[in-house]
């Protein structure tokens, strides 16, 4: 998904900053878009904003005609709209509705319903979920069926979520915000272990070493856990690159600017 975006983010600038074959760079740019929302379908959100976003440039800033911008959309929107639509036509014809995937019930009830219980009831995420699982009662599906009835529970654990959502809306605003939190400012090294096989860790090295003495945190984490943090200190590093990258993109972004078209000569140059 991140490998999809980021040559999502590549064709798209290339596309701006091309004065040839700009149709060309949309495509792939399109394309991109469309397998990163196959990978993951909360992309889909950006087939709908970036045609909006590029509308505004090319009419305000290029002062493009109208059928200019018309054969650059359809360039970019034709690949997205061929592998997206393509996807949902296949699911309409197995499981019965045009769906581009089924998780949003599942995430919307035991991810963010779990984490909301989670915080009313004071347990972790995992017990949270252990628990609405064992309200589940599940039975072996036939396989001739077993599409339309997964997504029949698909259906009933978004219901479930979003009746989760209206009775405890300020849960819901303090989950979201935490897990914002999670995305911008942890390494993730929890859930990479996790996806590795590793047990599940319930305090990591910075809190350890706000809270052990400094013998005890050494002897964990530097003899006991070494694996364990190799992949916190490389997940941190990863974080830090994509923020150090970003506030140097901005400072550079903010230096061209600043100097104008005397510096951009002397760039040439």
């Amino acid at each position: 998904f991140t490998l999809t975006l980021t040559l999502a983010s590549l064709t798209g600038v290339m596309a701006l900053q091309a004065t040839r074959r700009v149709c060309f760079w949309l495509a792939l740019h399109g394309g991109c878009l469309g397998f990163a929302v196959l990978i993951r379908p909360i992309a889909a959100c950006l087939i709908l904003l970036v045609p909006l976003l590029l509308l505004c440039v090319w009419r305000v800033r290029l002062r493009l005609t109208w059928r200019e911008i018309a054969a650059r959309l359809g360039a970019f929107l034709l690949p997205s709209v061929l592998l997206v639509g393509g996807w949902q036509c296949r699911n309409a014809l197995i499981v019965g509705e045009p769906v581009i995937s089924g998780v949003q019930g599942e995430y919307l009830y035991f991810y963010v319903g779990a984490e909301m219980l989670a915080l009313r009831d004071g347990m972790s995420l995992d017990a949270a979920q252990q628990r609405l699982f064992a309200e589940e009662r599940y039975a072996a599906l036939p396989p001739e069926t077993a599409p339309r009835r997964m997504l029949a529970l698909e259906n009933d654990w978004k219901r479930k979520g979003k009746a989760l959502i209206r009775q405890y809306p300020a849960l819901f605003a303090q989950a979201t915000l935490r897990r914002m939190a999670k995305t911008m400012l942890i390494p993730g090294e929890f859930a990479l272990s996790a996806y590795l096989g590793a047990p599940p860790e319930t305090s990591g090295p910075i809190n350890d070493f706000l809270t052990l003495p400094f013998r005890q945190f050494a002897r964990k984490w530097a003899q006991e856990r070494r694996g364990e943090l190799a992949g916190f200190l490389g997940a941190a590093a990863h974080l830090g690159l994509i923020y150090i990258g970003a506030c140097a993109s901005r400072w550079q972004l903010g230096r061209r600017r600043r100097g104008g078209p005397r510096d951009s000569r002397a760039d040439n140059r």
